[in-house]
């Protein structure tokens, strides 16, 4: 979640990762990770409020950039959950630097869960037919990549018009929908697409890094989360 709204909140600039552990008595290791870019910022009188459920940051330009919905919650969440400390730096106009710290046991080659040289998840995604729908290139390429590599076969559109537009000769299996789009939204792609016939009941995954209303998934046609 985290990396994820820094690629999409930053339009210029770059997003770095940068990992380190610190060995502790007894076994134990002390896990940090950084998450800086350079996105357009948030307000520091919005970073108190952060990590609350449904809260949307006061960021530049509502239009193209909406808010953090449930998204931080849950991470915040999941390190309480882990006893981890999470801490966030930012500045308008300049970037935000999340940091997180973690506790964790210490593991070895041994200890690691012998797994398939070939996923299981290839096998079932071969010739399945897969329209990504998102107005971020660069989620595109990654969803394209991704999903080429379990052999499936993608369509790529940059907004809801050009979605519906490729979806009428064609037949999907899956959509993966994102919900913020200039020209038309999620929601409304969504719908128009469940119009069109044989799209009945093909599943339409959401993709978003905020809180989506019931109402609003109503309204796409049985759209899914």
């Amino acid at each position: 979640n985290l990396v994820s709204n820094a690629i999409k909140y930053t339009e210029e600039g770059e997003v770095n990762i940068h990992a380190d552990a610190v060995p502790l008595a007894g076994g134990m290791v002390e896990l940090h990770i950084a998450i800086s870019d350079t996105s357009i910022g948030i307000d520091n009188s919005e970073l108190p409020h952060l990590f609350e459920a449904f809260t949307q940051a006061d960021i530049v330009n509502r239009q193209f950039y909406q808010g953090t919905g449930l998204g931080l919650a849950i991470v915040r969440r999941l390190l309480d959950a882990m006893n981890g400390e999470i801490e966030v730096t930012s500045a308008v106009g300049e970037g935000t630097l999340f940091e997180i710290t973690l506790v964790l046991e210490s593991g070895n080659a041994e200890q690691a869960i012998e797994t398939s040289e070939e996923p299981v998840v290839q096998h079932r995604m071969a010739n399945v037919r897969v329209l990504v729908v998102d107005d971020n290139k660069v989620n595109r390429y990654f969803l394209e990549r991704l999903l080429t590599s379990y052999e499936a076969l993608v369509t790529t559109a940059e907004d809801g018009v050009m979605a519906t537009r490729v979806a009428r000769p064609e037949q999907f299996d899956i959509v993966l929908m994102d919900i913020h789009m200039p020209r038309m939204n999620g929601i409304e792609a969504s719908h128009n697409i469940r119009t069109i016939p044989g799209y009945e009941n093909v599943p339409i995954f959401a993709l978003s890094a905020d809180a989506v209303s019931r109402d609003d998934v109503r309204k796409a046609g049985r759209a899914r989360e």
